[in-house]
């Protein structure tokens, strides 16, 4: 089974602009022969903002991203396993000046 769900939004604000994006969904498995069973979440969303030039032209200035994914899942007897991943992005540009960076993390558990 899979489900997934996500929405998109661009607001101009005169010369300015903010938009950002949001997804969200999960799939699962479960076999009914070995009890195997496995179940995947994720989320990504990000936000942007920048100037409008007069000609219609946009100029992103700054950027903020979140991606995450989860994992459970138990193979016949064996004990559950949880296993998840986070990635946050940043980026600002002011034409001459650019900056920006990645943190990642990871998480792996036995309950």
């Amino acid at each position: 089974a899979k489900v997934a769900l996500g929405l998109d939004y661009d607001l101009p604000l005169g010369i300015v602009y903010i938009g950002g994006y949001l997804e969200a969904g999960a799939e699962g498995e479960y076999h009914f022969t070995g009890g195997d069973f496995i179940l995947i979440l994720y989320l990504k969303g990000g936000i942007k903002g920048g100037v409008i030039a007069p000609w219609g032209k946009r100029y992103n200035i700054i950027n903020f991203y979140l991606g995450a994914q989860g994992t459970l899942s138990k193979g016949g007897s064996s004990p559950w396993k949880l296993a998840a991943s986070c990635e946050v992005g940043y980026s600002l540009k002011l034409f001459l000046f650019k900056v920006g960076g990645t943190v990642h993390a990871d998480f792996k558990k036995n309950l």
